[in-house]
């Protein structure tokens, strides 16, 4: 719960509880969307994603040359 509130795909009824849990929850809403823009803001800027770009790019370097025959 700290970014926000996970249920079952297709489940409704687990989808209902959270949005009444959050509706009737003022508190929690409050640290699950300050927690949420801090993770945005820590883990999606330009620079991680160029990092990730870059280490995305030395793994399938790294497995071009252990597979010769693909």
């Amino acid at each position: 719960q700290r970014t926000g509130l996970l249920y079952e795909p297709e489940n409704i009824d687990e989808m209902e509880a959270a949005c009444r849990l959050l509706l009737s929850n003022a508190n929690l809403r409050e640290r699950i969307g300050r927690d949420a823009a801090e993770h945005i803001r820590e883990n999606y800027t330009w620079r991680k994603n160029a990092e990730r770009v870059v280490e995305l790019a030395g793994e399938l370097q790294r497995n071009a040359k252990e597979c010769t025959q693909c």
